[in-house]
């Protein structure tokens, strides 16, 4: 069953979908869809028993990766409308709460909600700090700018850097996932 790390990106031109196969080294491959890549990604989640592991993702990521998926999100100015909903929690978009009821076909795992919540669990830049990691950094282009070729390398840099922040905070909390995996049982 592979276990795979993800983080999306989002602005106004731009969608980002970086998957890592999670590994304790820290060296499984690494997978990057665009918007004009939706298809593939399709394909690419619809894998037999994947799980999907991110950091908030229950809230946000997973409700857009389905809504990508499935179509319901079907341009980029939708795309970044629901984002930003989606951030302020403001439901006026009325097809937005039926995003989480969405089928899909992964497992997914939210490490922000395995360490408490949003309001236990903190951000994952200070778990990063907490983990000892060099390269902490915040989101370096305002959310909601319009990107250009080099600024969306950089959000991609970025984005991946999330991706291998998520990946080492879930094996600094693997047993705690074990256990919780092993009561539900």
């Amino acid at each position: 069953m592979p276990t795979i790390v993800y983080d999306l990106e989002i602005y106004p031109n731009f969608f980002l979908a970086v998957f890592k196969e999670a590994t304790e080294r820290g060296d499984g491959p690494v997978r990057k869809f665009t918007w004009d890549d939706r298809e593939q990604l399709g394909a690419y989640v619809d894998q037999q028993d994947l799980t999907l592991v991110g950091y908030n993702n229950h809230e946000f990521d997973d409700s857009i990766l389905a809504g990508v998926i499935t179509g319901r999100i079907n341009s980029l100015d939708a795309l970044f409308d629901a984002t930003q909903a989606l951030i302020a929690r403001d439901y006026e978009i009325e097809w937005l709460p039926q995003l989480k009821k969405l089928s899909r076909s992964w497992i997914t795992v939210d490490l922000m909600q395995i360490l408490g919540g949003p309001a236990r669990a903190g951000s994952l830049k200070a778990h990063q700090v907490r983990l000892g990691m060099l390269n902490v950094q915040d989101i370096p282009i305002e959310p909601g700018t319009e990107l250009n070729d080099a600024e969306k390398e950089t959000i991609t840099a970025y984005c991946e850097n999330d991706v291998s922040a998520t990946e080492r905070l879930y094996y600094d909390v693997f047993e705690t996932i074990q256990v919780r995996h092993r009561s539900e049982k």
